[in-house]
């Protein structure tokens, strides 16, 4: 658990995280993490089993079918009460796209959905999308691969967790064409005339860290004039921490300095913003509908 093991990162441990959102004078129970990648290797099961303790809840994204035995480790392990803060997202991200054929996607996530286990926390179909800033995977893949996962999506009556990067006017077109209403577009960075028309199709504005960065005055000026209910708040752990903790491990706790940041821009009292933003995740992805309202 030490730095070594964090390779890409700084580390900052979530006992220090917890210092900080103690700082804030709010509860972990108040955080809802609506995008992070808990599977990826900097955390151990140990960690992930201390934070959903801590009762904050994370719905959290896989991207290939090697995360399912991990999921399913965790599903078979951890408490109960652990596990009510637990969701899960499965989907094929557009760098992998070119990994797998349609059919293996499909494949993957029908894995995952007949598995009781793994089914019942099951809530979006996600993290998918276009990404043609990178093009890690081929166009043609990506759309191949993202158009499966829409209509599965579709079929199943799942929100979708949407990725897009230089590619906000293709995927809103796909959007379209494929008549999606429920969804996400995480760690919106794209112009405000895409924001709105998504906004106005029933879609979600996923923010995280970036809000916080120095250089993101467009981003900031965007989410100020963005409806409030129209507004979901992640990490995307362990990527994009918040300032002031840039180049350390992101994890779920500190979702909270991507809320205060939007309590100051939208003229919120920081623990109204978080049962807003709690209650825009629970409108769309359901979660704990039978445990609370």
């Amino acid at each position: 658990m030490g730095l070594m093991r964090m390779g890409r990162f700084g580390y900052l441990s979530l006992h220090d995280s917890l210092k900080e959102v103690e700082r804030l004078g709010i509860s972990p129970s108040l955080l809802v993490d609506t995008h992070a990648h808990l599977t990826d290797p900097s955390f151990s099961d140990d960690e992930v089993l201390e934070l959903l303790k801590l009762g904050v809840k994370v719905l959290s994204l896989t991207v290939n079918p090697s995360d399912l035995n991990r999921i399913r480790r965790w599903l078979s392990a951890f408490p109960p009460e652990a596990l009510d803060n637990l969701f899960l997202a499965l989907g094929v991200h557009p760098h992998e796209a070119s990994n797998y054929s349609p059919e293996e996607v499909l494949k993957f996530l029908n894995e995952g959905l007949s598995d009781p286990l793994i089914a019942s926390r099951v809530v979006a179909i996600g993290e998918v999308g276009l990404d043609f800033y990178y093009n890690f995977s081929e166009p043609r893949d990506q759309y191949r691969v993202l158009e499966v996962q829409v209509e599965l999506a579709l079929e199943r009556g799942l929100p979708i967790s949407f990725h897009s990067r230089e590619s906000e006017e293709e995927l809103l077109k796909l959007i379209r064409d494929l008549g999606v209403t429920k969804g996400v577009l995480h760690s919106y960075t794209g112009s405000p005339e895409v924001a709105w028309k998504s906004v106005e199709l029933g879609f979600f504005i996923g923010v995280n860290g970036i809000v916080t960065f120095k250089r993101a005055e467009e981003l900031r000026a965007l989410v100020k004039e963005l409806p409030m209910n129209k507004l979901l708040i992640e990490t995307d752990s362990p990527y994009l921490s918040p300032v002031p903790f840039r180049g350390k491990r992101n994890n779920p706790l500190l979702v909270s300095f991507v809320g205060r940041a939007l309590a100051e821009l939208k003229g919120f009292e920081l623990s109204r913003a978080l049962q807003i933003l709690k209650e825009n995740a629970l409108e769309l992805f359901s979660l704990w509908k039978d445990k609370e309202s």
